[in-house]
């Protein structure tokens, strides 16, 4: 696993910029969304209180910015240069496939999460975590990148949970040092500080999917031809 975060590091350092280019966009756009049409979930009179509009874009562009994501890091491990428009338009090709994934799979995250707080969501990350990358490099679909994510994951499931709440605590400490830093309890009540935690928030879990990557390029390597 150490030989593993390493090459994760190095290739998060040396692509750095190409990396800031998909994903910094993408943090100020639902940053906008979030300031036009208000947080997608908020307290009133402790009671949860969904706002269907913002709620809906932001699902909505989720999986759009991690289909560009994913398929520049697959460029950028192969060499290729960085286009924005054919990643877009990848990006937007697999939108329907990456909606599903990412809507049964935060679901999964979320049960974990809220039955035992934080050891069942990394660990239902850990073993689905896989399964955007399998869609966006191997053109698959819904319940069969799912399905293979949870095989393939079987063998490097404990690589793969570690990772996760790794990177996990990580994102929570930058996450309350960019708060402090900008003076604000709530990220929402400043756009500059909401675009802040974003812009970290992206950044992070790119981290995280590199690492994912790295993990599924070398299964591949490894697959029976």
């Amino acid at each position: 696993m150490h030989q593993r975060l390493r090459e994760t590091l190095y290739f998060f350092r040396t692509n750095l910029a190409a990396l800031l280019t998909v994903t910094l966009p993408f943090a100020a756009l639902a940053s906008l969304v979030v300031h036009s049409w208000g947080e997608p979930l908020l307290l009133v009179d402790d009671k949860p209180q969904v706002q269907a509009g913002s709620a809906a874009l932001l699902a909505a562009l989720y999986p759009l910015a991690l289909g560009v994501k994913l398929a520049a890091i697959h460029r950028l491990a192969n060499g290729q240069a960085l286009a924005i428009a054919p990643l877009l338009g990848e990006a937007l090709r697999l939108w329907p496939v990456l909606l599903g994934i990412s809507l049964l799979l935060g679901m999964a995250v979320g049960v974990g999460l809220l039955v035992l707080f934080i050891i069942p969501g990394a660990y239902a990350y850990a073993r689905l975590g896989l399964a955007p990358i399998i869609a966006v490099t191997e053109g698959k679909g819904v319940l069969e990148s799912l399905g293979q994510a949870w095989q393939r994951s079987r063998d490097i499931q404990f690589d793969l949970f570690m990772i996760t709440l790794l990177i996990g605590s990580v994102l929570v400490l930058v996450m309350l040092a960019v708060f402090y830093m900008v003076g604000q309890a709530d990220a929402g009540s400043s756009p500059g500080a909401d675009l802040a935690a974003r812009a970290v928030n992206e950044l992070l879990f790119c981290l995280l999917s590199i690492a994912f990557y790295r993990y599924w390029s070398l299964g591949q390597a490894n697959r029976p031809q």
